[in-house]
């Protein structure tokens, strides 16, 4: 009897998949796929009749093990193996040809996507963002050597249809498995003016619109705490009214980036839906930290190269390179050093890592005075003039903020101070900081640099979140 393998789990594909041509003892095509298997915490699966054919090679090579288990033959129980990036081997006391199904990657949608990091925690969860929506080109400046399999649609969501964007990116509602996104939170900010009538706090309806229309098995909405206040929080009520006959609501609470391994104090407003149908019961407790704790400014950047003008691309990118001799780094410097995962990353970007440079560390140039005044200030002060604070290394850093853009006078927001060195910190520090790799590009200009950043959730929480949905999403 042959036997075929496929995970019990509902996110499987269509059965049967795309017949890739195997050998057989009988001259039949038999089902086999190739490829790479996602690791799913405790995957099941379950062992179904298929042709009555065998296979005389099966695995090509030692396949690496992802999980293991018994199927009971007709003597005696035959061990199956499942391997990650090959075919699946059995052996036993018969002969046995097996297939694992392949698991589709999830699609999802990212609403005012900015520089990305809302989008890099959904592809380190498992979810493939088919479609990213951005108004501004340049916080999404980047966005084609970050993520290239990603459509990256430059437009205002307040006017563009949904049924348009789906159009544009060649998706049907039923593809979507899930729409992320943080409206523009200027209008809540307690750094701006908190006006209940700033045009841009529609947006947050509008976010809502879009998971009405499209009907996404989830949805994760961040934004800035003051939303939740009392003048402003008709307008995230209003929107999940919208939706909370679909969908279970998880939130509003407020999560703090740093007890998701960031270095950096970011409280956040997050809300999340889900359809009891596709998904798993998710409860505030499952989503509050990652277990991790906070990382100290010293794990974030003491291992990251120093502002160099020597390397300077054509399109104004400093570059620099690790220290060939550092050596013990710490965790956090070893994940933001990691290569691009499969499918994120331009080839001309995975050329410049392999090779051991680094991007953003152009500098910023300060007067004499301004120099001086640093030079003065011990770490945790702040500077009284710029209002830069000095950063501590045994600290977390407090929010990094982004500045406006050029529509609201191209305002810089204040910068930290970096603990030791008289001048404020990097693009790629602060990236490190928020919690993007080192591969991750960004604008040339500081200016911009500092916004997408600024802008941007934490990858690292991010990917927390994102990976509890997945952890429980079926079909």
């Amino acid at each position: 009897m042959t036997l075929i393998l496929v995970p019990t789990l509902k996110r499987t594909s269509t059965f049967p998949p795309t017949p890739v041509t195997g050998s057989s003892s009988s001259g039949a095509t038999v089902l086999v796929t190739p490829g790479s298997m996602p690791a799913v915490p405790k995957l099941r699966f379950t062992l179904v009749p298929a042709l009555n054919c065998r296979i005389s090679e099966i695995a090509p090579r030692t396949p690496t093990v992802v999980s293991v288990g018994t199927h009971a033959c007709a003597r005696r129980d035959v061990t199956f193996a499942v391997a990650r990036g090959s075919y699946i081997f059995s052996a036993g006391c018969c002969e046995h040809s097996v297939l694992l199904a392949p698991m589709p990657t999830p699609k999802i949608i990212d609403l005012f996507a900015g520089a990305g990091g809302f989008s890099l925690g959904a592809h380190l969860a498992g979810f493939s963002p088919a479609l990213a929506i951005e108004i501004d080109q340049d916080l999404g400046y980047s966005r084609a050597l970050n993520f290239p399999g990603t459509k990256t649609l430059y437009a205002d969501l307040a006017t563009l249809d949904p049924a348009d964007a789906l159009k544009e990116a060649n998706l049907a509602p039923g593809e979507v498995a899930g729409i992320i996104g943080g409206p523009p939170c200027q209008g809540y900010s307690v750094m701006g003016e908190r006006d209940p009538e700033d045009k841009r706090n529609a947006l947050v309806g509008r976010f809502f619109e879009y998971v009405a229309v499209i009907r996404p098995a989830f949805f994760i909405m961040e934004n800035v705490p003051g939303i939740l206040t009392d003048a402003l929080r008709f307008h995230l009520d209003d929107g999940l009214q919208r939706v909370s006959s679909a969908y279970s609501i998880v939130g509003p609470m407020i999560l703090d980036a740093q007890d998701f391994g960031a270095a950096t104090a970011r409280e956040r407003a997050v809300v999340i839906g889900y359809r009891p149908d596709r998904i798993a019961p998710i409860t505030a407790a499952d989503l509050r930290t990652n277990g991790t704790g906070p990382a100290t400014v010293r794990d974030a950047i003491s291992d990251v190269p120093r502002p160099n003008v020597a390397e300077r691309d054509a399109a104004g990118n400093s570059w620099g390179r690790y220290n060939p001799g550092a050596r013990d780094l710490l965790p956090y410097a070893r994940r933001a050093r990691r290569p691009p995962p499969k499918g994120l990353a331009a080839e001309i970007v995975r050329q410049a890592h392999r090779a051991g440079r680094v991007s953003g560390i152009q500098p910023t140039r300060h007067s004499p005075a301004v120099l001086a005044r640093f030079e003065a200030l011990q770490p945790g002060e702040i500077d009284h003039v710029s209002k830069y604070p000095r950063l501590r290394w045994d600290e977390v850093c407090k929010t990094l903020r982004a500045g406006t853009g050029r529509d609201r006078g191209s305002f810089q927001a204040a910068r930290p101070i970096h603990p030791e060195e008289h001048r404020v910190i990097t693009v790629r520090e602060a990236a490190r900081i928020q919690g993007f790799p080192d591969w991750f590009q960004f604008h040339p200009a500081i200016w911009h640099s500092f916004r997408m950043i600024g802008n941007s959730v934490s990858p690292y929480m991010a990917e927390t979140l994102l990976s509890r949905v997945s952890e429980r999403l079926g079909d």
